[in-house]
């Protein structure tokens, strides 16, 4: 399993109080597979492409692909490998 960087939406306020979304690093998790999710409306669905992930809880998350980063790993030597 690769290591992600799982991203979230943040909110903040900016000097004359409206909202302003950003992105930030909800925290790192294993990356098991992708996977689908459908949403089923009354006379059709969507189905969209998700990455199954799983905290260090042990509990598993769907999440947006654009919303994870793959981490590389550090090889046994000290180098990075791909």
């Amino acid at each position: 399993m690769k290591t992600v960087i799982v991203l979230e939406y943040k909110y903040t306020r900016d000097e004359k109080g409206a909202l302003v979304r950003g992105i930030g690093e909800k925290g790192t998790a294993l990356f098991h597979q992708w996977g689908i999710d459908v949403i089923e409306y009354p006379e059709t669905a969507a189905i969209f492409t998700v990455a199954i992930v799983e905290w260090p809880d042990g509990h598993i998350e769907t999440v947006k692909p654009d919303m994870i980063k793959f981490v590389l790993d550090p090889a046994p030597s000290g180098e990075r490998k791909i």
